[in-house]
């Protein structure tokens, strides 16, 4: 194996780590501990995505911690449910919520609630590291490039 095929192969398995590295938000779909015959569906909804969403309902856990922007909970008893809902990650502030919904019996209830607010002394903190990490990785190509050898391909 060339060197100069090696170098290609390690740069391509960097990029490929990289792009792999990064992660988006999805739907999370739930149902409650325990299944009645009358039970309907709750969706909470966030206007944007949270880090840490997690939801109660009747003080029963059916969401922690997910990346998300919209959680389905299948399965709630048909009534008055009490829905609490904690949002907030990383970089952003955390928000709590507590709702009274009612659950029809075989139909959706919808929660919106506002998504976490950003927070400003991180949000500059992670900036500056992302500019960190793309002068980082250009200087590995650029290292890469120099010191991988040229071939000179003589055509006959």
């Amino acid at each position: 194996m060339s060197p100069a095929y090696r170098s290609r192969s390690l740069a391509t398995a960097v990029v490929t780590s990289l792009v792999a590295a990064c992660t988006h938000p999805h739907d999370v779909v739930s149902a409650f501990p325990y299944r009645q015959p009358d039970s309907g569906a709750l969706d909470v909804v966030l206007n944007d995505p949270s880090r840490k969403l997690t939801v109660t309902v009747n003080d029963q856990l059916v969401v922690d911690r997910a990346f998300t922007r919209r959680a389905h909970i299948d399965g709630v008893p048909s009534g008055i449910a009490r829905v609490h809902v904690a949002a907030g990650g990383k970089c952003e502030q955390g928000r709590n919520f507590d709702r009274s919904v009612t659950i029809q019996p075989g139909e959706l209830a919808t929660v919106a609630v506002p998504g976490p607010e950003p927070n400003l002394g991180c949000e500059v903190f992670l900036g500056l590291s992302d500019v960190a990490l793309e002068i980082g990785m250009v200087a590995v190509g650029v290292v890469l490039l120099a010191t991988a050898p040229l071939h000179v391909v003589r055509l006959k």
